[in-house]
């Protein structure tokens, strides 16, 4: 700033600073929050990743594509699309996973016990000022489930009838709560901050 004085100087320094804070302002005004309760997150899913954990022993579960197919349908048919978790998501993805363990009792009865969770995984972020010159932030992942339901099967052979009815049945139910959740005016007009659906 040769041939400069203070005076012209500082009143350079204050219009870049003025011009900054209106660029702030002008971005801060464009900028909107959208508020969501937990249970408003169900009505907000676009799609799933879908996991299905098999640590069934014994031969007494064998249909585990069959329950594959069976989740993508019943899902698709509420407009819940599947997608692995390769595939490019957002925070309205989360994991729903169909699990189940169990082997057979006394080599004569399976005992089968089966869940299926829909969870979120979000971000919590704390910071902790420990001195005067470093700030430590402390990230870690938590699970937010929104969706929950159990049971256990006994049968003389695998039971694979048994869950592949009551795995229909329940993402019947899940599927249901997440189209009744859509319907709500507040939760449309949310969505369509998201842009059109596919």
């Amino acid at each position: 700033m040769y041939g400069i004085n203070v005076a012209q100087r500082l009143f350079l320094i204050s219009m870049i600073l003025l011009s900054l804070s209106q660029s702030v302002s002008a971005a801060s005004a464009s900028m909107r929050e959208v508020q969501l309760s937990a249970g408003d997150l169900s009505g907000m899913i676009e799609a799933v990743h879908l996991e299905v954990h098999d640590e069934v022993q014994n031969g007494c579960w064998t249909n585990i594509s069959e329950i594959e197919e069976t989740a993508i349908r019943v899902l698709a048919s509420h407009r819940i699309t599947t997608i692995s978790l390769l595939e490019p998501s957002t925070a309205f993805h989360p994991a729903l996973i169909i699990s189940a363990t169990g082997s057979r009792i006394n080599d004569s009865y399976c005992l089968v016990q089966s869940e299926i969770t829909v969870s979120f995984m979000v971000s919590s972020r704390f910071a902790d000022a420990t001195s005067d010159r470093e700030i430590f932030v402390f990230s870690f992942p938590s699970v937010n489930t929104i969706f929950r339901s159990n049971v256990a099967f006994v049968a003389t052979g695998a039971v694979n009838q048994s869950m592949a009815g009551w795995v229909e049945q329940t993402l019947i139910q899940f599927a249901n709560q997440v189209s009744a959740r859509r319907a709500q005016p507040g939760i449309e007009s949310a969505r369509g901050l998201l842009g059109p659906e596919d």
